[in-house]
């Protein structure tokens, strides 16, 4: 792996872990509106267990687990709620607001640039010659179109990379929204820790295991 290649997978690493996370906040649904019960059964650890189908146990774990996702949405409600959490998503919001400003003078300058312009040359003439080894080239030629077009791609998203950083106020926009979605996840770490050392959450954990035969 080259060293272009190397820096635009860092970068590529960063960038999808940023939204993933923010997409993962937008798409959170609000308490109250019926979609507290299904993001319980994501968390939780033990929320989303196997219920058993047949025999005695099956309504005592079906209950034990309703109960499991009710404690859940409590927990979460109350947290949620705190103006430390609001906080942490108006900073996350903020931040991202001002780093995607920032982004877009420094991009549209490098877009103008001749050197830029010509690896993006490239990179569609790759992307042809990859369209035309797959309509008639062997598997030999496929193989050898993808990975000049992968470079090609790398080369360009690696000059953006490289120009963002380069920038102070892009630089220092990113710090900021890697520092909120930081504090933002380890808000969320303390969410689950605080449900999964609720008292009714565990009770009814505990349940769930003995009619799933595990107490």
């Amino acid at each position: 792996m080259n060293r272009i290649t190397y820096r635009f997978l860092r970068v590529a690493l960063a960038a999808v872990f940023i939204c993933a996370f923010a997409q993962e906040l937008s798409a959170k649904p609000k308490r109250g509106g019926g979609g507290g019960g299904g993001q319980g059964a994501n968390q939780g650890g033990g929320a989303n267990q196997d219920v058993p189908t047949t025999g005695p146990s099956n309504s005592q774990a079906a209950a034990a687990l309703q109960a499991m996702k009710d404690a859940q949405d409590v927990v979460e409600e109350t947290f949620e709620s705190s103006s430390q959490w609001i906080a942490a998503q108006a900073a996350v919001k903020q931040a991202q607001t001002e780093y995607d400003e920032s982004c877009g003078p420094v991009l549209d300058t490098l877009k103008a640039s001749a050197p830029y312009q010509a690896a993006v040359d490239a990179q569609s003439k790759a992307d042809d010659s990859l369209k035309d080894a797959q309509n008639t080239g062997s598997s030999d030629d496929i193989s050898a179109a993808a990975q000049a077009d992968m470079q090609a791609k790398s080369a360009v998203k690696a000059m953006e990379a490289k120009a963002l950083a380069s920038d102070p106020t892009t630089a220092a926009a990113k710090q900021k929204l890697t520092a909120a979605y930081a504090a933002m996840a380890a808000l969320k770490q303390q969410e689950q820790n605080a449900v999964h050392t609720d008292p009714t959450w565990l009770a009814a954990k505990k349940q769930l295991d003995a009619a799933r035969g595990g107490g």
